[in-house]
């Protein structure tokens, strides 16, 4: 490889460790966020979680935001949604405790025993959930960088060290890249849902004259499988399957924009 085209490798490498796709959050973000938190501290749930719901619909999308929300839900008694926001929280701030304990409290305040139950692909790699897919992908891109600086020292000075190095760092690349892609794939093709209010009545088909299979109930997690018209097709962790209209579920996606930083002191429970 000659070295012009090495140094523009080098280029785009350091551009991929750039935190791709994400918006830098504005000062007016801010601003509406340290709202939000005055309104909360202020015990104004109901206006708190208004204007917390505007500042995610306008784009912002990060763990303080969802988890803070989630927080004025459980005052307002809606746990359908707090599980749904502590769920989405946990996308951002997989290993926050806070978060986990929220959440658990939340599922306990809808009726339901337990959380649900971590990937499969958990298993053999413990931080396959434990690391956000940002940070899962940031990690490789750092890894790719790395690599590229080494296969540079490479050219000038062989040698067993730089090799070996150089292997390990390209395992590990692989090792995360791949992880980052999985945990992408998933999140986009099979993610998770939650019951808002109510009851979620599940039908044979997309109607609703359609048989009734099952019924879940507020807070209720599913697997997502497909989405038509209107409709939610759905699967339950005992492998029950049937469609649900999609207004009754909160659907969890991970979309990294806008950071507009920390949890304020006092806008969690």
């Amino acid at each position: 490889m000659s070295r012009p085209a090495l140094a523009a490798a080098i280029a785009f490498a350091w551009a991929a460790a750039l935190p791709g796709g994400a918006c830098a959050s504005t000062e007016d973000d801010r601003l509406m966020f340290e709202s939000c938190t005055i309104l909360y501290q202020a015990n104004r749930y109901d206006d708190a979680a208004g204007c917390y719901r505007s500042l995610l619909d306008g784009g912002v999308r990060n763990g303080p935001a969802h988890a803070n929300l989630a927080n004025a839900y459980m005052h307002l008694e809606r746990h359908g949604e707090a599980v749904y926001h502590y769920r989405q929280a946990q996308l951002f701030l997989p290993r926050d405790s806070e978060v986990r304990g929220h959440l658990s409290r939340a599922l306990a305040a809808a009726g339901l025993e337990r959380e649900p139950p971590r990937p499969a692909a958990s298993r053999v790699l413990f931080f396959y959930d434990r690391l956000s897919p940002g940070e899962l992908w940031g990690i490789a891109a750092i890894l790719n960088v790395v690599l590229w600086g080494l296969l540079i020292i490479r050219l000038y000075r062989r040698g067993e060290i730089v090799t070996w190095a150089a292997l390990v760092v390209f395992a590990g690349l692989l090792l995360f890249s791949g992880t980052a892609a999985a945990r992408t794939l998933e999140l986009t093709t099979r993610p998770g849902a939650v019951v808002l209010s109510g009851t979620a009545v599940a039908r044979s088909g997309r109607d609703r004259s359609a048989s009734e299979m099952f019924r879940l109930t507020e807070g209720s997690g599913v697997t997502v499988t497909a989405r038509q018209g209107g409709w939610v097709a759905v699967e339950t962790e005992q492998g029950r399957r049937g469609w649900v209209e999609a207004d009754v579920l909160g659907v969890i996606e991970y979309a990294r924009v806008g950071i507009v930083g920390r949890d304020q002191d006092g806008a969690r429970r």
